[in-house]
């Protein structure tokens, strides 16, 4: 049935109907879908775990005990389904069950849509008579592993969202007509809502610092000739007034190129702030300075003696040793425990996310780091504990923190 055909439906949304089964697909205003959303993501920012929806509460209990994902091989569907379903629960009432289907693509089938750069798309079609959305999701190396999860995770959100208006909103003719762009004002107040719950500094466990790209959205409505929103509309969204102008003459330029080159966050990449240098914690040795001379070779545990060499030695060695371990270097090539890290990275490179401070991951990722960067070196050497922050100073230090202690034979 065309958009022509379909009757004007804008049944209202109840207080607390915000999920599976109290809606119905195709018949609700923009304004009341988003409106409903607000205020149950906002249940999550502003009420006690106790009072939340009961799919929050199961959404939390679900990230708490299985909130993984494998940075070893970010792109699979196992972990996107996962996460598909905790934030289905948390910040869609499970609105999207059973009206979508979840994949992951080559990044050349997504790299553009009509003129617009995309990551990911959400594609909605009539299905034996009711919508469906399919959501594809682009695979690439461009990253690492850990941006590409981080990214993944904040493009789902992003997907879901234009999954729950194409899925519930009227879409007659004259409903049709009047969209402003897919990433229009509720669009936007809706995705904000959800990034403001997810802020790193919530302190809470669904803050992990989502960015659903909405400055971006916004500048690529506006490059496929959507309306620019005045100064006031964009403060009130709080949207950055000064970037989308030239975020739209960025998308002008991407246009004329081709390829992964082109691809990008344009807002700028994640600046940590920068750390004192470390401090020695260990008093000097009462001996005579006679380091000794670290052979080609010898750059292996069991072949180096504690205390024995350089500081220019040592890292002369680790910068021969990951010289010859670029990306282009062939996986047989890599040195034998390279190759045991690289293999165990892919097959157990997990890690917990919604419980990141656990000594087992740590020490999984040790081990991976400790062969694939310093050939085994530490092992033996090194005890890992999880301790409490007693002066915190930013967010990221007002939860455990892992200190490593040297034990040197």
């Amino acid at each position: 049935m065309s958009d022509a055909e379909r009757s004007h439906f804008d049944l209202p949304i109840n207080k607390g109907d915000f999920e599976l089964g109290q809606l119905k697909p195709l018949c609700h205003s923009v304004s009341s879908v988003s409106n409903a959303l607000i205020d149950y993501v906002n249940q999550v920012r502003f009420l006690d775990e106790k009072d939340w929806h009961p799919k929050q509460q199961q959404a939390l209990k679900r990230l708490k005990t299985d909130g993984t994902w494998n940075f070893g091989n970010p792109y699979n569907l196992e972990d996107l389904t996962k996460w598909f379903e905790i934030y289905n629960d948390a910040f869609f009432g499970g609105l999207p069950t059973g009206l979508c289907k979840l994949e992951i693509v080559d990044y050349k089938t997504l790299y553009y849509i009509g003129s617009r750069l995309v990551a990911g798309i959400c594609q909605t079609r009539m299905r034996h008579g009711r919508p469906e959305s399919t959501l594809k999701f682009a695979f690439g190396s461009h990253f690492g592993p850990f941006k590409r999860v981080k990214t993944l995770l904040s493009d789902l959100i992003h997907e879901m969202l234009h999954s729950n208006f194409d899925l519930y909103i009227c879409c007659c003719k004259d409903c049709s007509g009047v969209r402003e762009g897919a990433h229009a004002a509720h669009w936007q107040r809706s995705a904000l809502a959800i990034e403001e719950v997810t802020k790193e500094e919530n302190l809470n466990e669904f803050g992990l610092g989502l960015n659903l790209g909405r400055n971006e959205s916004m500048a690529s409505d506006i490059f496929e000739g959507c309306r620019l929103p005045n100064d006031a509309e964009l403060q009130s969204l709080k949207l950055d007034i000064s970037i989308i102008p030239k975020m739209v003459q960025i998308f002008h330029k991407m246009k004329e190129k081709d390829g992964p080159d082109a691809i990008s966050r344009i807002d700028g990449e994640e600046k940590l702030p920068a750390l004192p240098l470390r401090k020695t914690i260990m008093e000097p040795f009462e001996s005579d300075h006679l380091p000794q001379r670290l052979a080609t070779g010898e750059f292996e545990v069991g072949h180096l003696k504690p205390h024995s060499y350089s500081a220019e030695d040592i890292s002369a060695a680790i910068v021969q040793f990951l010289g010859e371990s670029t990306y282009n270097c062939k996986i047989e090539n890599l040195a034998t425990r390279q190759q045991r890290a690289l293999k165990k990275f892919k097959r157990q490179g997990t890690w917990h996310i919604g419980n990141p401070h656990n000594l087992e991951d740590i020490e999984n990722y040790f081990e991976i780091f400790d062969d694939a960067y310093l050939n085994g070196l530490l092992r033996g050497f090194c005890k890992l504990e999880l301790i409490d922050s007693k002066t915190p100073r930013k967010r990221r230090l007002q939860s455990p923190q892992w200190r490593l202690q040297c034990v040197p034979t």
